[in-house]
């Protein structure tokens, strides 16, 4: 999570780095928004985005009043709105450690925010907290959040019909992964069972298999097999994408050791070169 200060006047953000604050999102449009600081106050402006702004989650409707603690949505970015009086001015871009982990699922957020914008709860506890509870924010609670927001621009990007976008992120998820598993972290089961079903909806429209090859390769790594309803759901591909598939199959199962090889030879059978 990063903390900006926001100097009198205007800073715009958006996709482009010719942006004051630059997010990079496909969901954000080059030049997304701004918010101006002035005499009376601090306000908040859609530059007609593609997507739009939402500011505690209602559409932003020209230029609009902003008060602390409010919330800005933008793409898959959440911002929260500070006021901090007669403070010493924060340093563009550092890296602060304000968050919680929500209680039931464990998701982090701001700390700033009410509820888990996962599953909801208003449950929380400090990432500094309890150690055994969060294991601090390390590089792995990170990736995990990293991971979670870009299958949301998956989601968004489908159903928006931005195939390319949608390519894009879901290969952003398969190197985050990929990188945990060279690492040799333990992968989240549950998440690269969602990441394998959500990249089996990304070969059907965009007619590629680059990403479905990607997570065999990381499952080979990580010793996590993907679920077998990931696997039926990759069975239910088209003739065309399961012949090509099964070839990245028998590739991930020659790098496995022999101990390990036979679960997963086992549990990919339908994709088997012929089978």
């Amino acid at each position: 999570m990063q903390e900006v200060d926001l100097a009198r006047g205007t800073t715009t953000m958006g996709r482009s780095p010719q942006c004051h604050v630059t997010l990079e999102d496909p969901l954000v449009s080059r030049e997304h928004a701004q918010i101006v600081i002035g005499d009376d106050g601090a306000y908040c402006e859609d530059l007609k985005s593609r997507n739009g702004v939402k500011l505690n989650g209602v559409a932003v409707r020209g230029r609009t009043k902003l008060s602390d603690r409010d919330r800005i949505r933008i793409g898959t970015h959440e911002l929260v709105f500070c006021e901090v009086p007669d403070a010493p001015a924060a340093l563009s871009g550092r890296t602060t450690g304000s968050l919680s982990y929500c209680v039931r699922c464990r998701f982090p957020y701001a700390r700033e925010l009410v509820s888990c914008p996962n599953c909801g709860s208003t449950e929380q506890r400090s990432a500094d907290e309890e150690d055994t509870f969060t294991g601090k924010l390390d590089g792995r609670a990170q990736q995990s959040w990293s991971v979670q927001l870009l299958a949301e621009v998956v989601e968004k990007a489908l159903s928006l019909g931005r195939t390319a976008d949608a390519s894009r992120a879901m290969l952003r998820i398969v190197g985050q992964l990929e990188e945990r598993a060279n690492a040799h972290d333990a992968l989240d089961p549950s998440q690269l069972d969602a990441a394998a079903r959500l990249a089996v909806r990304v070969a059907v429209v965009t007619d590629d298999i680059s990403a479905l090859a990607g997570l065999l390769r990381v499952s080979a790594k990580s010793g996590c097999l993907p679920s077998e309803g990931a696997v039926d759901a990759m069975l239910g591909l088209p003739d065309s994408l399961r012949g090509r598939l099964a070839v990245a199959v028998a590739a991930a199962l020659r790098s496995l050791p022999l101990a390990v090889r036979e679960p997963f030879s086992a549990r990919f059978v339908g994709l088997a070169p012929g089978g």
